[in-house]
This record gives C-alpha cells, sequence and structure tokens, in this order.
C-alpha cells in the first residue's frame, strides 16, 4: 500500500466529501486538474484499504450519515479498469456501514454491462 502523510483521504469541498484513496490516473487530459500535481498519465496507487477508507470517513467529524453529500474518487478514474476492484469492494464495505448517502462517481471510462451490473448488484446505495 501507498502511504503519503500529505494526502488526506477523507476531505471537504463546498458541498460534497470527496473519497480519495486512490492517487494517480493512467489518462493525461490537458483540462485535467490533477495534472498540476503530477497525477496524470501514471498508475492509480491505493493509499487505503478499502475498509481502512470506510473506517475514516465514519470517523471524519463533518461526515454525516444520510445527509453529506459523497464523491469517490476526485484523485483518480475510479472506473477505470485498474480501479474497478477496488471501487466494488470500497462500495460493500459502504453498505456494510450502513451509509446511504448519494455518491458520485464520475469516469470517462467505457462502462461494460458486467461494471455496471455489478454496482447495480450492490442495494441499499444512492449512486
Amino acid at each position: 500500500m501507498f502511504q503519503d502523510k500529505r494526502h488526506r483521504v477523507i476531505s471537504c469541498h463546498d458541498t460534497w466529501i470527496s473519497i480519495d484513496p486512490v492517487v494517480g490516473c493512467p489518462y493525461s487530459c490537458s483540462y485535467c486538474v490533477l495534472r498540476h500535481s503530477d497525477l496524470t498519465g501514471i498508475r492509480a496507487k491505493q493509499t487505503l484499504t478499502p475498509q481502512e477508507c470506510v473506517d475514516q470517513l465514519l470517523a471524519h467529524p463533518l461526515f454525516v450519515h444520510g445527509l453529506s453529500r459523497l464523491a469517490i474518487g476526485n484523485e483518480t478514474d475510479m472506473l477505470h479498469a485498474s480501479n474497478v476492484e477496488y471501487l466494488l469492494e470500497l462500495l460493500q464495505m459502504l453498505k456494510a456501514a450502513g451509509v446511504d448517502n448519494n455518491i458520485a462517481l464520475i469516469t470517462k471510462a467505457p462502462l461494460s454491462d458486467r461494471i455496471i451490473g455489478a454496482i447495480q448488484e450492490i442495494q441499499g446505495l444512492r449512486i
């Protein structure tokens, strides 16, 4: 597991909580905000296990069950093929923890029926 003391996995933005347990993106989009921190065109790295990530979210002082909006993967593309299994495990852990908040997943990766189906099978999440 990659560890960077400066990287915050859970951070608050204006209207949402960002969950970023994976950093870096293999895409090299010229418009991406990650290019300023040299996080584009590289292999994504996991900073925490999915369970550690959920634990940090639940302990965060600004997280409110059912109310806080969540965005997963602002520092990568969580639906990129190299991140999908991690994302599915994280979503399962969020469900197991009773998290029923709105969850945003932003991607430009092609979505297969397998990936969409796997996400839809996780009942109780609002994605």
